[in-house]
């Protein structure tokens, strides 16, 4: 207890104090959050506690992660303010404090994880699915609860978490992608991250052939890497993207170079009245991020020209926790493949769905499956692939699917 609420403490005994506060979230490269067990009550937690006075936020959010865990963070943008009853904290001397916190993203960049022995006996970088498994606090449970990491456990259904009653509405996951911090969207430039770079981006540009003077929709677009790569190559792009932050990011971006790519902030699981218009229509990273997965399945086939080609790229559904599995234990592990379950994730989550599923629907569409590749990382390059992604090297992160747009919708043979 510092000595400034020790001194309002005296004052007003137990009643509560309206305190300000900042919540850590601080991710390692496998998409882990770092977890404290608390001494008092031994339950698991984030990190964080109340701003001192003559203190702001950043000093804070750094201060506590220091004291709670011995590490140094690099803070990311502000992931939300959180208030309200649910984070009202009763502690074991019958203390009552109601907490406005600002929550931030983190990074380590300095020093190990070592509990302080006082507050926090133990710490963790924990996956995200162990989540509703761990004994939580309960403001820590309302925290990753409200974020939408932290899934209520019930049984699995179509969209749905395992464990998991409701999907999250689409409204909700897009300004949940929203929340990506700039400078996250400015780290994918020019060309995306280290996995994009060498196995996704290569295989789509090969599999959409030359694409200059041809429109292509890309469907999706997320920060706009690749509208950008394919402007470059003499294509006239039109970037659809939901999220208010990245379809701003794409504003900023073509506004300072002038491609004359077409953003519309546009969900796919709408009306795009682009019927027929496309050459080409990509969707990178997208259908697995969408609960109505269908609906914007059957919206970007139909901005295609017939005999138009449509590709498009998901985590390859049976291998989407190889990075984690292969750093902690060498090899990969599948928990569940046949049943469609949400997989949370930092900023929003995904849906797992088996293969076979994304080829019929297409199919149904009156798609040609042309091609299914499963690209792995050349041996040479695992030495500079950043922690867990030589798993890479023995299994595909992603699946990638051209087809090509014939004409009438496929009717099964049921006779």
């Amino acid at each position: 207890m510092s000595d400034y609420v020790a001194r309002l403490r005296a004052l007003l005994g137990h009643e509560r104090l309206l305190l300000p506060g900042v919540s850590v979230l601080v991710w390692n490269d496998l998409d882990q959050l770092l977890l404290v067990k608390q001494a008092e009550g031994g339950v698991w937690s984030t990190i964080g506690g109340a701003v001192e006075p003559g203190e702001s936020p950043i000093q804070a959010a750094k201060r506590e992660v220091l004291e709670e865990t011995g590490l140094e963070v690099e803070l990311g943008g502000i992931r939300a303010v959180v208030g309200g009853p649910t984070y009202d904290v009763q502690y074991s001397n019958g203390d009552l404090c109601s907490y406005v916190s600002t929550v931030f993203d983190a990074r380590a960049v300095g020093g190990e994880p070592t509990p302080d022995g006082d507050e926090t006996t133990a710490v963790s970088w924990t996956s995200l699915e162990v989540l509703p498994h761990l004994k939580l606090a309960s403001y820590a449970s309302s925290l990753l609860t409200e974020l939408g990491l932290l899934k209520v456990r019930d049984g699995p259904d179509e969209g749905h978490s395992i464990g998991s009653p409701t999907a999250l509405s689409a409204t909700n996951t897009i300004s949940q992608w929203s929340s990506m911090p700039h400078q996250v969207l400015a780290s994918m430039d020019p060309d995306g991250d280290f996995e994009k770079r060498h196995l996704l981006n290569p295989t789509v540009l090969r599999m959409l052939g030359d694409v200059s003077g041809q429109t292509i929709l890309d469907a999706g677009c997320g920060q706009g890497y690749f509208s950008r790569m394919l402007a470059t190559r003499g294509a006239r792009v039109i970037g659809l993207e939901p999220a208010p932050s990245l379809y701003e990011y794409c504003l900023d971006r073509e506004r300072e170079q002038g491609q004359g790519i077409d953003y519309h902030q546009a969900d796919l699981c709408q009306t795009l009245g682009l019927d027929s218009q496309c050459d080409l229509v990509v969707a990178n990273m997208v259908f697995m991020a969408i609960s109505d997965w269908r609906t914007a399945l059957r919206h970007c086939v139909e901005t295609l020209r017939p005999g138009g080609l449509f590709v498009f790229s998901l985590t390859h559904p049976c291998f989407e926790q190889a990075r984690r599995t292969w750093s902690q234990s060498g090899h990969v592990a599948v928990y569940e493949y046949s049943a469609a379950y949400e997989i949370p994730g930092r900023y929003a989550p995904d849906f797992h769905r088996p293969l076979g599923a994304y080829l019929t629907e297409a199919a149904s569409l009156g798609c040609r499956i042309v091609e299914v590749a499963e690209p792995t990382l050349a041996p040479e390059l695992a030495a500079v692939a950043p922690e867990g992604t030589t798993a890479y090297v023995h299994v595909p992160p992603f699946v990638i699917i051209a087809a090509a747009r014939t004409g009438a919708p496929a009717v099964p043979d049921i006779a």
